[in-house]
């Protein structure tokens, strides 16, 4: 059995471990390097330690605290081998307590550590010790990997995976989809972001809970409606979708508010009969480090709600995503029930452009709507989570529903249910989009009816897309496979060969998940470490 304890853990700025007071428990040896000039007579030497302790979180696994002293400033290295790979972890810091998080672990394994103090001169000293990790909870999916080509963006991937029937777990793995870091966080757990510079991953949970914390559990910050639990009180009624983070520390998130409307369709069967309504609209929040409120943007004030799609009777815009662009005064929000992503002025409220089928837009709204140019052209419907890629051009996860049609064409496109990765190239002073890159997998192809993103890798250029609620696949539904109903799918794709690098299916046995799992946004990270950790895999 695996306890956990906190193990406090200082930090200068909440990116870098620094250390804390830890027992005694060896000492190493000291090696002098050879030179012309006069040295000092001994190096370093290990006044404390080194220990291994748990993380101050304890939600976290994988995770270990190596904690160790020296009489002098040192800077750490650390050999972390598992009898067949080797990897150095080096810090960048120089000082006396050290205290290293290790990661990237694997699960029911003997790790042998090798850690090297070094001081200004060039002087080491050595010490080593042993441990064993210890197995991950049992409700965990089955992680089955259907492509792994060595031309795959390099690193991790990491996503939120759980259901009714499993605690949900934001687990990273490795390239052959092996598990080597988990955050338990039992409940409903979406918009997973990371920042490489400072290695700190935030993302909602629920929708009472704004995270972010780094890898290692220090510097967690929450924020939430009620500012519960220690977490930073914010005048919202709830978050739920969102929570896209700036630089400044502030984030963007979205709220549900039920409004009156004067005008608004009787069914999706007669949408150009209207009459007053009460509607489910959506509040574009942008909230400050300290959860000052610094900004609200009402849908429903900003939109024409005589216009619906498909599900809009539920929820008018089912608004599921923000891309914060404050240095051009400006946001992107994706509103699943319009099929539509659209650009909006942030200190007026004014919309710039709609990425949307022109069916249903009030005549006045004629100079807003992006006209298509170029073949092949096919709009999105009900899409997640906009990605703008460093050349300008926007990526959406097309989720396709409906048939790919609006309630006022009822023309559905003569094609299967089918989602897609699609690119879009938009000119904003012609106000005409165009389409790239553009791609579906599978025969039939494979259809996600909610949730999904697209992101393009640095690294490789490649493409990599969640498909988190696939029913069927291959034409076969899950559960006439004995799977819970739904499975997730992650694929990395070249787009400009269309091949695919790297896939993994995500599922679980209908005996013990009869719903399956679902997963929002995955992505693809080099290191669970800052930038400057360095990592060094060895022969």
């Amino acid at each position: 059995m695996l306890f956990w304890w906190p193990l406090a853990c200082g930090v200068d700025d909440g990116t870098t471990p620094q250390p804390t007071d830890v027992a005694p428990t060896e000492t190493g040896t000291t090696t002098e390097p050879t030179s012309d000039t006069a040295v000092p007579a001994r190096g370093p030497t290990i006044v404390d330690g080194p220990t291994l302790g748990d993380p101050p979180d304890e939600r976290l696994r994988l995770v270990r605290m190596l904690a160790v002293t020296s009489d002098v400033p040192t800077r750490a290295s650390v050999l972390v081998d598992d009898g067949e790979r080797r990897r150095r972890i080096t810090f960048p810091t120089l000082q006396t307590e050290h205290q290293l998080p290790i990661l990237q672990l694997f699960q029911a394994t003997t790790y042998d550590l090798t850690v090297t103090l070094t001081d200004e001169g060039g002087h080491t000293v050595e010490a080593a010790l042993t441990f064993d990790t210890a197995t991950l909870p049992d409700q965990l999916p089955e992680l089955e990997l259907l492509v792994d080509q060595p031309t795959a963006e390099p690193g991790l991937r990491v996503f939120p995976v759980g259901c009714d029937d499993a605690p949900f777990v934001v687990l990273a793995v490795d390239h052959q989809a092996r598990p080597v870091w988990a955050l338990v966080t039992t409940q409903d757990t979406k918009a997973l972001s990371f920042e490489p510079q400072s290695s700190r991953f935030a993302y909602l949970v629920a929708s009472n809970r704004v995270q972010r914390t780094t890898p290692w559990g220090t510097q967690v910050q929450r924020w939430s409606p009620s500012g519960s639990g220690g977490a930073i009180p914010v005048d919202v009624p709830g978050f739920h979708h969102e929570a896209a983070f700036e630089a400044d520390g502030s984030f963007w998130s979205l709220n549900q508010v039920d409004v009156d409307v004067p005008a608004f369709p009787v069914s999706e069967l007669t949408p150009t009969v209207l009459r007053p309504a009460t509607i489910s609209s959506d509040v574009v929040i942008h909230v400050a480090e300290d959860g000052t409120i610094l900004g609200r943007w009402p849908l429903h004030e900003i939109f024409p709600t005589e216009r619906i799609g498909y599900d809009s009777f539920e929820e008018w815009a089912h608004s599921n995503a923000i891309v914060p662009l404050s240095d051009e005064d400006a946001f992107l929000v994706s509103m699943r029930h319009q099929d539509a992503v659209a650009r909006v002025r942030q200190s007026t409220g004014e919309v710039e452009w709609v990425l949307a089928n022109h069916d249903g837009w009030p005549a006045e709204w004629a100079d807003r709507l992006l006209e298509p140019t170029g073949t092949p052209f096919a709009w999105q419907y009900h899409q997640h989570a906009p990605f703008l890629a460093s050349d300008g051009s926007l990526f959406v996860f097309d989720n396709g529903n409906n048939d790919r049609t609006t309630p006022y064409s009822h023309d559905p496109a003569p094609i299967p249910l089918t989602s897609r990765l699609v690119q879009y190239r938009i000119d904003p002073v012609a106000m005409t989009v165009s389409q790239g890159f553009s791609q579906a997998f599978g025969g039939p192809p494979l259809w996600s009816k909610a949730l999904g993103n697209v992101d393009v890798l640095p690294v490789s250029g490649h493409v990599f897309g969640t498909f988190a609620y696939l029913y069927r696949e291959n034409g076969v539904s899950n559960t006439d496979l004995g799977l819970g109903s739904r499975t997730v799918r992650l694929i990395e794709v070249d787009p400009s060969t269309g091949d695919t690098h790297w896939d993994l299916r995500i599922k679980g046995d209908i005996g013990l998940v009869p719903t399956g799992y679902q997963v929002d946004r995955a992505i693809a990270i080099g290191s669970l470490y800052p930038s400057d950790v360095v990592e060094e895999w060895l022969p």
